[in-house]
């Protein structure tokens, strides 16, 4: 059974095509299920627990990353499947996960390879790709094992499933990983490699300049919550991906 969400944006005439080529291709393969046009008069959260509490085993987000990551907050602890028809701009999960745009998803869905892959979580916020940390003065506790203590100008990322630089972050290994980068200014000074990967499990952030909050994104959302506490969930996601993943 599919439950199928479109997200609001979608209700632009400009997107009237595609949508009439998703939809019969749908029928085609029999794919069929519940549909429901987000608006701001609707709650995702609500209709995608609901959807669960009647048989629903297979939700499908149809947009752009911003719905997809909402998504998987919201199915992240149940044992639902999550499908993707990417639509629009910005459409990098779904390019990670080997799901082509427009109605050519579809047939991903239809033919249901099912992966269970890591997330990673920051307080109670779950997130598929990686989290920067921005205009930082931080230590990181890692796994109460040691201390990873950047300098201000470095760059900080925490890589679950990506791609960066040639390097390929496998969201199915049990591990996030760090990666501090040398400021350009540094790099031909210390004449050594540019960036530093630290696997690890969980990090306790510790911000060391109270009066300017560190800028948390994850998956190209803003975390506001405070304390700061990250760390991997194992094989938390059921996810529907193509042939072409990045993993």
């Amino acid at each position: 059974m599919y439950f199928y969400l479109f997200d609001s944006f979608l209700s632009d005439k400009k997107y009237e095509k595609i949508l009439d080529k998703i939809q019969k291709r749908i029928v085609d393969l029999g794919i069929e299920g519940k549909v429901e046009n987000l608006s701001i008069l609707k709650n995702l959260d609500e209709l995608i627990k609901n959807a669960i509490k009647k048989g629903f085993k297979t939700i499908v987000a149809v947009g752009n990353d911003q719905i997809i990551s909402q998504v998987i907050n919201a199915v992240a602890n149940s044992d639902v499947a999550l499908g993707i028809i990417p639509v629009g701009k910005n459409n990098r999960i779904a390019n990670l996960l080997g799901i082509p745009e427009g109605e050519s998803s579809c047939d991903v869905i239809s033919n249901r390879l099912i992966e269970k892959i890591d997330l990673g979580k920051v307080n109670n916020h779950y997130f598929l790709t990686s989290l920067r940390i921005a205009n930082h003065d931080v230590i990181l506790e890692c796994d109460d094992n040691y201390k990873i203590i950047p300098a201000p100008d470095q760059e900080i990322n925490i890589f679950n499933l990506d791609r960066q630089n040639n390097k390929t972050f496998n969201p199915q290994d049990g591990v996030l990983e760090v990666s501090i980068i040398l400021p350009s200014s540094l790099k031909s000074i210390f004449k050594t490699k540019s960036r530093s990967l630290f696997p690890v499990k969980k990090i306790k952030l510790i911000e060391l300049d109270k009066e300017n909050p560190v800028e948390i994104i994850s998956d190209g959302l803003k975390v506001l919550k405070r304390p700061i506490i990250i760390q991997v969930a194992p094989k938390k996601l059921k996810a529907i991906v193509g042939k072409e993943r990045k993993f």
